[in-house]
């Protein structure tokens, strides 16, 4: 083989690697996925499917990286919410979706440049509505792997009056939690760009109403702002009775000049008032507390199950 021939071939050789070079920018960053912990809670806190993902990032390459992180999900998500969990400031990211035909992408910017070898703990979530209204119930949630996943365990959580539930590949029934949810487990390993886990869920349910009370604005339960079904806040027939209590403790200031009758008159009410928040209010002001901890990257997701067991317990 004479040199030209050589030197052709280590062209050609040079070519071929520098086309087939990964690009960072295609496949998520230089990046693996050592842990990932899945939830899927349909119908948990409203009539959509929640998705928790607890998702532990490593850099593989040995240069920082800065760039872009991206994860799949389903289109069409709501409420979507990226945080980075290293520290226990609140670093809520922004975070961009890309539609990328059958599915989307979320894309988010790192706060600071991840250090070779690294992990990057990032906790994710969102809502998606691939149920139908009533009735008999079934979907298919798809986890598609954009970059080698070492470890993945995926918990189902069958919605509380949900009857005949079926899951596809069938799950191990880890047990029943304090909520009364029965959990169900799935783990993966060894999850290489480009395989898909396809999870066929279906159950019955007729009950139009979600499993919880999703955290409210008010503060005082844990009601969604969203209509339910007639049901009023526990602040809607609170407030009024304190305000009726004021007025009737003024009355009776201006007709009897009794300051002490009427003073006597408010605290009745208060106390009673107080009496009529009722042990659901303060079990989802509790859980709302704990739900804020996992968001702001204080515990853990398993952290937080375990205390929403122990607080179950407490209020029963």
């Amino acid at each position: 083989m004479n040199k030209k021939v050589i030197k052709v071939l280590a062209i050609l050789l040079g070519l071929v690697l520098a086309y087939t070079t990964p690009v960072y920018a295609e496949n998520s960053g230089p990046f693996k996925i050592s842990t990932l912990d899945i939830s899927v809670m349909p119908e948990y806190d409203t009539s959509e499917v929640l998705i928790l993902y607890s998702i532990n990032y490593v850099n593989t390459s040995g240069q920082p990286y800065n760039g872009e992180v991206r994860f799949p999900a389903p289109k069409g998500t709501t409420s979507n919410i990226v945080k980075e969990t290293a520290t226990t400031n609140d670093n809520h990211l922004a975070v961009r979706v890309e539609d990328k035909g059958d599915y989307a992408e979320f894309f988010w910017k790192p706060s600071q440049a991840i250090q070779p070898n690294a992990s990057y703990p990032i906790h994710l979530e969102y809502y998606y509505n691939p149920l139908p209204g009533s009735g008999n119930k079934a979907f298919t949630y798809q986890f598609r792997a954009t970059l080698p996943v070492d470890q993945a365990r995926i918990n189902v959580y069958q919605p509380l009056k949900a009857t005949n539930f079926k899951m596809e590949p069938v799950g191990q029934l880890l047990g029943q939690d304090n909520q009364g949810f029965q959990v169900y487990g799935l783990n993966s390993a060894n999850l290489k760009n480009g395989d898909r886990v396809d999870l066929k869920i279906a159950y019955t349910k007729e009950d139009p109403n979600p499993s919880i009370q999703k955290p409210g604005v008010s503060g005082l339960t844990g009601q969604s702002g969203q209509a339910s079904g007639g049901q009023f806040s526990s602040a809607v027939i609170i407030i009024p009775l304190v305000v009726l209590g004021v007025i009737i403790a003024i009355i009776v200031v201006k007709t009897f000049g009794n300051r002490e009758m009427a003073r006597e008159a408010v605290n009745r009410r208060v106390v009673q008032n107080n009496r009529e928040e009722t042990r659901d209010s303060k079990l989802a002001k509790e859980k709302r507390k704990l739900r804020q901890k996992l968001l702001n990257g204080e515990i853990s997701e398993e952290t937080y199950h375990e205390l929403l067991m122990e607080i179950e317990e407490d209020y029963n």
